[in-house]
């Protein structure tokens, strides 16, 4: 692919690039247009509907409030004058509904019973509190009220307005306009647009009539077939606008939904606006063809200039893209001044091209030169191999004298003196190699000696070792045994004390029995003294019965009978006293003896617990031993193992020291391998010199 065409093809395809992206946004633009002109017409009908609904809402509620500002309607409300409102309004209805759309004329009472329907003046009296919201809420707020709501003929625009007598409300009259298809194309009539009302079911009315319990559809200037299912239906009611566009009668057309609410903004019917797109298409469409018809034509001529630009700049680089073969070509007389006179990219060019001919015809000189420079530099590199050669022999007196000018003079000094700190640093190396070797071989001797010492220390402390801890056991068998004789011990004053502790309870238990006799023997002076009392009374007694003589004779036996029983008692007394004085002496030997064994039983506890404090002496003194002595058994095993690694670490050393005598005259040698002046004071090795001889 030639240059020219590159050039062409990139220019043209610059221009379809630009010619893309002008024509992309020009074409969504058109489109937004489009969407937004259709969005307008949709708010426009939507305004126009709502406001028709409005107007019509407000017919409705001046017709109402009309009819109740009637005295004759106030009245006959006020007495629910059926009959009355029926001669008033009944006959002349049907003109009414003709002329003004109304589909429904009824009174209602405050409780929300129908007075009289005018459409249907046959059916009243009907409760309508169940399903007439608007009704109820009337006569509840007893004020004026309207808006859309379903009834029995369906949905409608009503209007209420409360019936008055005097400062009393006395009942309600509302109209009802109808909302359907007619109304619908009134609004509708004007323009190509189109409307479906889908009129949502409502239970609180299916009784009065089962076409209300599904969902009904009313339109205007469209009799096909429903456009929106029951899913759309309830997209709608979530908020969804369902805007589409979609073909209708063979020509574009787009719908969009939106919710009717009643008087109380319940959703009572979904209002699905349907537009005619077929001129706004074509105004979208003619205004794109036209800018595509310009873009055409700018790419048309696009495609000329670059064909003319691209021929003039290729005849200028293929003059350019020769001189630069020439040059590749090592031809440096070229001429290139009439191209450098050139402006832009192509005098640039030219005029590097005349700096890389300056440059070839000075790297041409610098070869020649460089050529001299290898030369010289070769005689060096073969003097310095040679040198490095006898180095690399052991020669260390290898030194350059050859002259190779100015420029290697430094590097010929920095040789030399290179080779001469080299046969330096060998002959101190060689000397601390003789060092080393001699102190290597006194340290070898000096730690062959201390190992064998520190293995005969390590054998004497394992027996002194093995010896503690022989003692260390007795010991802590007598330990052992002294902490068991305490314990013993312990054990006895135990027991010495609870022997002690029965004694006192055996003396206070003698000092009570003591006392209670005590007690007993005073009790028994008290009977004596109440035998003593008793055998006075009978004696008497018994006087008394012999001066009654034969009447007193049963007394005078019972008086006998006491006097006896008393001396008897007097007689017990005196031997229990008897026996109480001599039990009080025995207990108090008792207690005498019980004295004396708690006495001996203290000098015993005195004396086990002197005892038994000496043994726990002992036993803490031969714990204290104990742990000395494994203080020092650990000591000593501590000390051993210490010694053991010492006897170790001088084998090591030992080991260590015989390596490094090795390397020492390893090193030695090593060193004798250089070949040095006898000015060094340095001897060479026997194989330097057998070598130097031959």
């Amino acid at each position: 692919m030639s240059l020219r065409f590159r050039i062409f093809l990139a220019i043209l395809i610059s221009a379809v690039i630009s010619a893309l992206l002008a024509a992309v946004p020009l074409y969504l633009g058109s489109q937004k247009l489009a969407q937004e002109g259709g969005d307008r017409e949709f708010r426009q009908i939507q305004g126009r509907l709502e406001a028709s609904m409005a107007d019509r809402v407000q017919t409705a509620l001046s017709m109402a409030t009309v009819v109740a500002a009637m005295p004759r309607v106030q009245r006959a409300v006020d007495k629910q004058d059926t009959k009355g409102l029926h001669r008033l309004f009944v006959k002349n209805f049907g003109e009414v509904s003709a002329s003004t759309g109304v589909a429904q004329f009824q009174f209602h009472s405050p409780d929300a019973i129908s007075i009289l329907r005018v459409h249907k003046p046959d059916l009243y009296g009907d409760d309508l509190s169940g399903f007439r919201r608007l009704v109820v809420a009337a006569n509840q707020q007893q004020r004026a009220l309207a808006g859309l709501e379903r009834g029995r003929a369906g949905l409608g625009i009503r209007g209420i307005a409360p019936v008055r007598q005097g400062n009393d409300h006395v009942g309600t009259v509302e109209f009802g306009l109808r909302f359907d298809s007619a109304f619908l194309e009134d609004i509708f009539a004007e323009g190509k647009s189109s409307v479906e009302m889908y009129l949502l079911p409502d239970d609180s009315i299916a009784d009065f009539s089962s076409d209300d319990s599904g969902l009904q559809r009313v339109t205007a200037y469209y009799d096909g077939p429903p456009l929106l299912s029951a899913s759309d239906i309830e997209k709608a009611l979530q908020g969804d606008p369902l805007r589409k566009n979609f073909p209708l009668n063979d020509a574009p057309a787009a719908g969009q939904a939106y919710v009717v609410n009643d008087f109380s903004g319940k959703p009572v019917a979904i209002a699905h606006i349907i537009i005619d797109q077929t001129s706004l298409n074509a105004i979208t469409d003619a205004v794109l063809w036209q800018s595509l018809i310009g873009i055409a034509v700018a790419l048309g001529i696009t495609t000329l200039l670059a064909f003319i630009f691209g021929r003039q700049l290729t005849q200028k680089l293929t003059l350019v893209m020769d001189r630069m073969s020439d040059l590749s070509q090592g031809k440096t007389d070229i001429a290139l001044d009439d191209l450098a006179r050139e402006k832009g990219e192509i005098g640039h060019m030219a005029n590097r091209l005349v700096v890389f001919r300056d440059g070839l015809v000075e790297a041409e000189t610098l070869r020649t030169q460089q050529t001299e420079v290898q030369a010289q530099q070769s005689r060096v590199v073969k003097a310095l191999e040679t040198a490095l050669r006898r180095v690399a022999k052991g020669n260390l007196d290898a030194a350059i004298t050859e002259d190779f000018g100015a420029d290697y003079q430094q590097l010929m000094a920095d040789y030399n003196h290179a080779i001469a700190q080299l046969r330096d640093v060998i002959t101190a190396i060689a000397q601390s190699a003789q060092a080393v070797s001699e102190s290597a071989d006194h340290i070898s001797n000096s730690t062959d000696d201390l190992s064998n010492r520190a293995e005969h220390t390590a054998a004497t402390l394992e027996e002194t070792a093995a010896a503690l801890q022989h003692v260390t056991s007795a010991v802590s068998d007598s330990t052992a045994g002294a902490r068991a004789a305490n314990d013993s011990g312990q054990s006895a004053i135990n027991k010495a004390r609870a022997g002690a502790d029965i004694v006192s309870g055996t003396v206070s238990a003698m000092t009570e029995i003591d006392n209670s006799a005590k007690e007993i023997s005073r009790i028994s002076d008290i009977i004596d003294d109440i035998a003593f009392q008793t055998n006075l009374l009978a004696v008497n007694a018994g006087v008394e019965a012999a001066r009654a003589g034969n009447a007193g004779s049963g007394f005078a036996v019972v008086a006998a009978e006491v006097r006896s029983l008393a001396q008897r008692t007097t007689e017990a007394a005196r031997q229990i006293k008897t026996l109480i004085s001599t039990s009080g002496e025995r207990v108090q030997h008792g207690v005498q003896f019980v004295n004396e064994t708690g006495a001996a039983l203290d000098d015993i506890l005195h004396a086990v617990e002197e005892v038994t404090s000496q043994i726990r002496r002992i036993a803490e003194l031969s714990e204290e031993q104990s742990q000395g002595l494994n203080d020092v058994n650990l000591a000593v095993s501590e000390l051993d193992k210490m010694t053991q690694k010492n006897a170790e670490m001088f084998q090591k050393s030992a080991a260590d020291s015989r390596i490094l005598l090795t390397e020492g005259k390893n090193l030695k040698a090593l060193v004798g391998q250089f070949e040095v002046s006898a000015q060094s004071g340095f001897a060479t090795s026997p194989q330097v010199e057998t070598e130097q001889a031959a």
